[in-house]
């Protein structure tokens, strides 16, 4: 497995556990504390996101489109600080923050066609985080706890889309090694069989 696949896995993973133990915690504690596990989480998710840009052979256009979803995901942070007591401001903003970072999540999952199994992740993450939005521009009457629950369904889906995405990357990264570790014997077999071959003589040639 290259160094690069294994940056990329470890990135979906940690973001994969960071959604996972936003969802765990935000039902367990008061409704300010759950405010600032939530900036945490998009401030934690912001560099998780980030760590794509250390993968090699990473392109502009997917350098581009992480480096906005990772400021989207700070300048939401922020504004969830600043407006932790309008629970209706709170929940437009988050609402927002979910449309605009599903549609930059497809659009990276276009950009890295390459890599299949982070792509179809990427996406399916796009597509939760654009529902997420739908719903809370719906029900922007939502109690703060209700939106808590929503965000923990939201964040243990994405947990389970980017860890079972990382897992398929590895294994696909393990399946294209061994594919290639056996084109390589192929091709050493057949090169020393032909090294081996008597060279033809006149007399072989007449014959």
């Amino acid at each position: 497995m290259t160094a690069g696949a294994m940056r990329r896995e470890a990135a979906l993973l940690a973001r994969g556990a960071v959604s996972a133990l936003v969802a765990a915690a935000v039902l367990n504690v008061p409704a300010q504390a759950g405010v600032t596990i939530l900036a945490l989480y998009f401030a934690a998710d912001a560099l998780c996101a980030s760590a794509f840009l250390l993968a090699p052979r990473t392109g502009r256009v997917t350098r581009a489109l992480i480096v906005a979803d990772a400021a989207a995901d700070l300048l939401v942070g922020g504004l969830v600080v600043q407006h932790a007591q309008a629970g209706t401001v709170l929940l437009v903003v988050v609402a927002l923050w979910a449309l605009a970072t599903g549609l930059l999540e497809f659009g990276t999952a276009l950009a890295i066609p390459r890599i299949p199994a982070c792509a179809w992740a990427v996406a399916l993450l796009g597509a939760s985080s654009c529902a997420l939005g739908i719903a809370l521009l719906d029900w922007t009457n939502l109690a703060i706890l209700g939106f808590f629950y929503v965000l923990a369904a939201y964040a243990a889906g994405a947990g389970l889309v980017l860890a079972a995405g990382a897992v398929a990357a590895t294994r696909a990264a393990r399946d294209a090694r061994a594919h290639d570790e056996d084109e390589r014997a192929v091709h050493a077999f057949f090169s020393a069989a032909r090294d081996d071959a008597p060279m033809p003589t006149d007399a072989t040639r007449g014959s």
